[in-house]
């Protein structure tokens, strides 16, 4: 998804609003389409023009749609720009750091940006944040800057609206984002690191569930165990069994899941290890369930955190428990932390009697006393391969146009071995092996098979290293 990469960016894609006397700040968020506050172009309701100063000179600009109730507008340029700003739907935490940008003085066309932090949530008017920054003075008009975006994670989440004292109210894309999709506007959902990641979301159509484990998990919640241990080799299916599992028992609800590595992430690997990132991203889970808001990012000593962690913790259990329901945690990857012991320090051994929590790894010696000491048969549960019928059902179902003869399907099930990440390798392999056929001999009258040649090194302790698929085609 695109990102702001700099204030130049975000210059380029700012313009001074003008209608009537009236004037604010407005962003593009496509070649044509800006946004600005409603209030901003007001008058154009009794015929007054919208423009937008450019340059020297002034470009016309047709009012595409409005909601007063939000205070927000829609317009759409005369003139195209190659560029433009990202929108973001987030939830809006108090102390995260943003930036606001326009033409606060009407009287001047000069372009500004504050760095500053939302100071506060507001519940009982149309805008529902507010920024301070050390610039801001009370005694000083910012009207300007009413329609100007509000920045932070490197794309626009909100847009300013009033000023009110030494503070910039504004209303997220989050408020708005209906209002904005009616009319086509695209816009990213923010990922808060305690769900499945958006590399995964196309593993349940794509994946044979592994329903012997999954009964298995089932049992174990059954137990008065509270701490759940999967074990499994790599490759062996871990990974998909914490993105996918959903207890049997409805009373039993997921309600957030932790990966210490995904594939092709965006941060460095080191952020999802990191124990300080670990503790905030729970901080923010277990908060948005209790209070439907992201915990405060306010500096507090590390031993108020602590304290408040653990009323976070005796908070969510009694939700639960209020609900007769078990609230269940997973995480996934335990073994990439480099002290396991200090990565789930925070996590006291005995939990709560309405919370349990499922770590995922690849060797149980790992695991710190604290948990390991509880752990027995009824609550490990080993990853076993996948049966040999679901991989050729798999393969079949998504190696369709290849139309493979089953002795080829019952080959590569068997090289697998049952485990789904080989399993997902040599699929997607021999996708782009069909890709490279040319369209004759696909749709030509001749019969074609596709024979490959596999190699691979299953037992691999670091998982796979090592496969080797020569295609030969055969009529």
């Amino acid at each position: 998804m695109k990102q702001i990469t700099s204030q130049k960016d975000i210059e380029q894609c700012c313009i001074k609003i003008i209608c009537g006397d009236d004037q604010g700040t407005g962003f593009f968020v496509s070649t044509k389409l800006i946004i600005t506050a409603y209030h901003v172009i007001m008058d154009n309701a009794t015929g007054t023009p919208v423009v937008f100063q450019a340059d020297k000179s002034r470009v016309n600009c047709k009012v595409l749609a409005t909601d007063q109730e939000l205070d927000v507008c829609i317009l759409e340029s005369e003139a195209t720009r190659t560029n433009w700003l990202p929108l973001l739907s987030a939830m809006t935490q108090v102390g995260r750091q943003c930036e606001i940008a326009g033409f606060p003085n009407k009287q001047e066309n000069h372009f500004l940006i504050y760095e500053g932090n939302i100071k506060q949530l507001l519940t009982k008017d149309r805008s529902d944040f507010s920024v301070s920054a050390k610039e801001l003075d009370a005694d000083f008009d910012y009207e300007g800057f009413s329609g100007g975006p509000v920045i932070s994670s490197q794309r626009v989440t909100g847009i300013a609206l009033r000023q009110v004292d030494n503070t910039i109210t504004g209303i997220s894309i989050r408020k708005m984002e209906n209002f904005l999709q009616e009319h086509n506007i695209p816009i990213e959902e923010e990922y808060l690191y305690h769900d499945v990641p958006k590399e995964f979301h196309d593993l349940a159509a794509s994946t044979s569930p592994n329903y012997k484990v999954y009964g298995a998990l089932d049992a174990s919640l059954v137990t008065e165990k509270h701490w759940i241990v999967v074990q499994g080799t790599p490759g062996s299916g871990k990974t998909t069994i914490a993105a996918l599992f959903q207890p049997k028992n409805k009373a039993n609800i997921v309600f957030g899941r932790y990966f210490l590595k995904i594939p092709n992430d965006s941060r460095s690997a080191a952020v999802r290890i990191s124990p300080q990132f670990f503790l905030e991203t729970l901080e923010n889970l277990f908060s948005s369930v209790l209070t439907g808001e992201l915990i405060s990012k306010r500096e507090i000593s590390q031993e108020e955190r602590l304290n408040r962690f653990n009323g976070l913790m005796e908070g969510l259990n009694s939700y639960f428990a209020s609900k007769q329901q078990v609230g269940i945690l997973i995480i996934d990857g335990i073994d990439e932390a480099i002290d396991i012991e200090n990565f789930l320090a925070p996590l006291p051994a005995q939990l709560g009697s309405n919370f349990k929590i499922i770590l995922c790894c690849a060797a149980i010696a790992k695991i710190p006393s604290k948990i390991s000491t509880e752990l027995d048969e009824s609550n490990t549960v080993t990853v076993y391969p996948l049966e040999f019928l679901q991989c050729e059902a798999l393969i079949e179902k998504e190696l369709s146009e290849l139309k493979l003869s089953i002795e080829i399907v019952q080959k590569l099930a068997l090289k697998s071995e049952g485990h789904p990440l080989y399993l997902r390798y040599l699929i997607n392999y021999l996708k782009k092996i069909y890709l490279k056929i040319p369209n004759q001999l696909k749709n030509g009258s001749r019969k074609y098979q596709l024979f490959p040649e596999i190699s691979l090194n299953i037992m691999s302790p670091f998982g796979i290293r090592f496969i080797q698929i020569r295609p030969n085609y055969g009529f």
